[in-house]
């Protein structure tokens, strides 16, 4: 488990991109007979010759081709939380543990691990790009901030010929500690995510393939939020390189993930096509932690589960069920998925029905341990207790379809279920028009393996009467705007019964109250001739019980100048951002199962969070530079946020970033 992280992993990146980009382009000479189009005519490449496409859109018929985004709106959005509109918890850097500030249903029905911090950071077949080029396209995206803070995004894509195209996507990103750290390039994460896609269709155009492999490396060296001091303003919360870690530097948390994909479709008749869906994943997570000896341990026990038995000498006496000397872990997870159905079209209706045949396998990656260390009421080791190493398994089978009916040209109602036979199901309907949408769902879902069943050395659980989870949700939007003013109010209201979370002891617990939670706001633009003021306001409340928690108010503003600066030349944003959330007790966080749990001891303060910024485009090249956290501009003040209890927000510093597109 002790991977360590390389601190020269900037120069590999651009060694990497630099032998790419010699050998591809040996490659486009080996393939520059099948240039799809006609290289002695005036062809001018771009992004009016370049688009690209999701799985959904082949699966649903929809034939839809989109546009490469090029604009400047949000440019200056790079991480997961800006770009959700400020709508995920993190711990206040780039690549740490993600958690969505609003409730969530899962992303599936059915057995899954539950540990998905990270997925927001994972290619999946919902957000993978295939490409339909005319030429061979390359990305390059750049982000990097005065802490040290590096991401890279490099995408190559291109057309063998007409029925056949490749891509290949790559992101590495590495972020700095800015509290307990030995020097200034102390990495806290290094992420690695990669997906190779491919498409290709028969030349009758009855079938099509659609592949891609996907992987996910994600390693944080866990702190654990920072040491407070007494003799700093706020306990010292926001003293930053003054400020000492609780885990010091030898916890680290490790999550790989790997998906292989393939989806295929043949046309079976006239409105009727079969398709085929494989997905085999695995996901492997570990943590480690070196304590060298008990008191070491005793240190970190405002952190790990303690016995709650006080010793004259080294205070409350840690909990361990293996080592009282380092803790050294890993899960597997595997799970196989395959979905045979066929679509078509009956009378004004498409629709969709399948069959789906899930394998799944959650287990210890040591699968020798067999006992876990047991205390008495003074914390005494006194026997062992029995354990397995298996933390589920299974067979699962499931039926679904789909149901499309389209009104207008952007008019379409969407009926979609799907059954766990014997357990869960979910059934949603979209009504989707030009001024109005509306979705509700109704779904019941098991408890994810994580919540049913858990081994560590810190942590034993086993909840095998864990009730399924019940969701009725409902929300709306409606459009309006003239020339001035667009216009986006919207509602969103959730009844839950049977919510599992994890409680301040980090353990997983079901409530049988009620929960009902609801979210209305607005989302509004204005236009004062190149002048830009957008800002949205949700206010949210839980009338249930008080197990789900979020600030009432989140509010982000932007206001901004269109193209002020040489107009003719370039296109241009300046402008300032703000985000507001008022105060509540948000969750912590527990890196040993990578869970974020209740606690009742630290109350968020409400905080403005702001931000200037300036966005440039000059063809297909585009660069932004911003200032964020700008009330930390004077360190000695010590005035910044938290963003989860006692992980502080980055400090005041400079940030920029560069995207440019080639096509030929």
């Amino acid at each position: 488990m002790q991977k360590k992280i390389s601190k020269k992993s900037d120069k590999k990146i651009f060694i990497f991109i630099i032998l790419f980009l010699l050998l591809s382009s040996s490659f486009q000479k080996i393939l520059a007979q099948s240039q799809i189009l006609d290289d002695t005519t005036k062809q001018v490449y771009g992004t009016n010759t370049t688009f690209l496409f999701k799985e959904i859109d082949i699966l649903d018929d929809t034939q839809k081709k989109y546009k490469l985004d090029t604009s400047l709106n949000n440019f200056h959005h790079f991480t997961i939380v800006q770009k959700s509109g400020y709508q995920y918890q993190d711990l206040g850097s780039w690549g740490t543990s993600l958690r969505p500030i609003y409730f969530q249903t899962p992303h599936e029905i059915g057995a899954r691990i539950g540990i998905d911090v990270y997925r927001p950071y994972l290619p999946t077949p919902e957000n993978i790009d295939y490409y339909d080029t005319k030429s061979p396209f390359i990305r390059l995206n750049y982000v990097q901030g005065t802490t040290g803070d590096q991401s890279i995004n490099f995408i190559y894509a291109r057309n063998v010929n007409k029925r056949l195209s490749f891509a290949f996507n790559y992101k590495r990103t590495n972020a700095n500690k800015v509290y307990g750290a030995d020097n200034t390039r102390d990495i806290l994460a290094d992420q690695t995510a990669l997906y190779v896609s491919t498409q290709y269709e028969s030349k009758s155009k009855k079938y099509k393939l659609l592949f891609h492999y996907a992987h996910l490396n994600q390693i944080v060296n866990e702190q654990g939020g920072i040491i407070k001091n007494g003799e700093l303003p706020d306990s010292g919360r926001f003293a930053y390189r003054e400020s000492a870690a609780k885990l010091g530097s030898t916890a680290r948390n490790w999550q790989t993930h790997n998906n292989f994909h393939l989806y295929q479709q043949y046309k079976i008749g006239e409105g009727l096509v079969g398709f085929v869906i494989s997905d085999a994943n695995r996901q492997r997570d570990a943590y480690g932690d070196a304590f060298r000896d008990s008191t070491a341990l005793a240190n970190r026990v405002d952190y790990y589960p303690n016995i709650g038995v006080l010793s004259s000498t080294i205070g409350r006496l840690p909990l361990y069920h293996f080592s009282n000397t380092s803790t050294d872990e890993s899960t597997i997870y595997w799970q196989f998925d395959n979905k045979i159905g066929w679509k078509g079209r009956w009378r004004k209706f498409n629709y969709q029905v399948y069959y789906k045949n899930r394998i799944y396998d959650f287990y210890l990656k040591d699968r020798k341990l067999k006992f876990a260390y047991e205390y008495d009421n003074s914390g005494n080791i006194i026997a062992s207790r029995n354990i397995s190493p298996n933390l589920g398994e299974g067979v699962q089978n499931f039926i679904g379809g789909k149901l499309f009916l389209q009104l207008k040209d952007s008019t379409r109602l969407t009926l979609e279920a799907e059954h766990l036979l014997g357990k869960d199901y979910q059934i949603k309907a979209d009504f989707q028009s030009k001024w109005f949408t509306a979705r509700g769902k109704s779904m019941l879902y098991s408890p994810s393996l994580l919540e049913q069943k858990y081994v560590s050395n810190h942590f034993i659980w086993n909840n095998p009467n864990f009730s399924n989870v019940f969701v009725n949700e409902v929300e709306t939007e409606a459009f309006w705007n003239n020339k001035f003013l667009l216009v986006k109010p919207f509602l969103n209201y959730q009844v839950i019964g049977n919510f599992i979370y994890f409680d301040e002891k980090s353990l997983p617990k079901q409530t049988n109250d009620i929960l009902q939670m609801s979210r209305i706001g607005a989302y509004v633009e204005l236009k004062f001739g190149k002048f830009r003021l957008a800002q949205q306001g949700t206010f949210f409340q839980n009338i249930g019980a008080n197990t789900f928690r979020a600030p009432t108010l989140n509010y982000t503003g932007r206001i901004f100048c269109q193209d002020c600066l040489y107009k003719k030349r370039i296109e241009s944003q300046i402008g300032i951002e703000a985000n507001y959330k008022s105060d509540y007790f948000g969750n912590g966080f527990m890196a040993i199962a990578k869970q974020y749990h209740l606690q009742n001891t630290r109350n968020i303060q409400g905080f403005w969070y702001l931000e200037t910024f300036m966005n440039v485009k000059i063809g297909n090249f585009r660069i932004f530079g911003k200032f964020i956290n700008l009330l930390n501009f004077n360190r000695s003040d010590y005035r910044s946020f938290e963003t989860t209890p006692d992980y502080p927000a980055l400090p005041f510093t400079f940030t920029f970033g560069i995207d440019w597109m080639f096509f030929n």
